[in-house]
């Protein structure tokens, strides 16, 4: 039983890829910016915990894969900040990370209890679309939290 997936970006129309054997749970495109010279890239969050990313030149092949530093945490929730620069990702654990779009390595992580993160499974994990240090959250306990960046802090809860 083969899966075939289909493609508008150039290369094989169709692929068996070996490298994603589990399914994506979220993903979003990176902004468009005039001085971007990599466009088109697509981020994903996958089943086994690892962040995938696939661009228009690398066609149906994966282009990275990051796996979470923390072995409880499979992410299933990702957002790019407006300009490009980051992106957030969170899931079962309790951390909220925040990754460099340049050297895909992390940036900066929100812990619990020192941040007093989600109790329970994060499925939305977006940047605030007016402020490139302003991240929000929202999962299984019911809860929006927003995070800034810039004072290592939750600033708000909904609940």
């Amino acid at each position: 039983n083969q899966n075939h997936q289909y493609s508008q970006w150039p290369g094989p129309s169709s692929y068996l890829d070996k490298e994603l054997p589990y399914p994506v749970y979220s993903f979003c495109w990176k902004p468009k910016h005039i001085n971007s010279q990599v466009e088109q890239k697509l981020v994903g969050v996958c089943a086994d915990g690892r962040i995938v990313s696939w661009t228009v030149y690398s066609g149906n092949k994966l282009e990275h894969a990051i796996m979470s530093p923390d072995a409880d945490q499979s992410y299933q929730a990702i957002g790019y900040s407006i300009d490009g620069i980051r992106y957030v990702a969170a899931g079962d654990g309790a951390a909220i990370d925040i990754y460099d779009e340049l050297t895909q390595k992390l940036f900066h992580r929100f812990t619990h209890p020192k941040h007093n993160t989600h109790t329970n499974k994060v499925f939305v994990a977006k940047f605030s679309p007016m402020c490139v240090n302003l991240a929000y959250t929202g999962g299984w306990d019911k809860a929006v939290k927003f995070w800034d960046i810039r004072t290592d802090s939750l600033i708000a809860q909904i609940n």
